[in-house]
């Protein structure tokens, strides 16, 4: 149900796993795009396709997420903001599941 209609998750609390897949400079030092699933996989590229946006609670100061980078694989605790839609970087645009993250550690 989350990844199929992420909108009526919204305001649901869920423990993800998640292979961060870009967290630099586009993304900010508060905010991952990561693929994720209800289970944790081995390796980054064993992770599907299902798209989400990160966000720490506080963005004022994420010192949380300073342990973290690209490829990683982590545990959060997140609160689903439904779906958002972004414009990419080749022109389009794609929607993805946005959360809200309470609580990250490393997988």
């Amino acid at each position: 149900m989350l990844v199929r209609s992420a909108d009526s998750t919204t305001g649901q609390c869920f423990r993800i796993y998640a292979a961060i897949t870009q967290f630099d400079q586009s993304t900010g030092a508060c905010t991952f795009r990561a693929n994720f699933d209800k289970t944790s996989h081995t390796d980054w590229f064993d992770f599907p396709d299902n798209n989400g946006i990160f966000s720490a609670a506080d963005t004022t100061s994420c010192p949380s997420f300073d342990a973290f980078s690209q490829n990683q694989i982590v545990q959060v605790w997140a609160v689903s903001e439904g779906s958002i839609t972004y414009d990419t970087q080749l022109g389009g645009s794609t929607t993805a599941n946005q959360f809200t993250v309470l609580q990250i550690t490393g997988a």
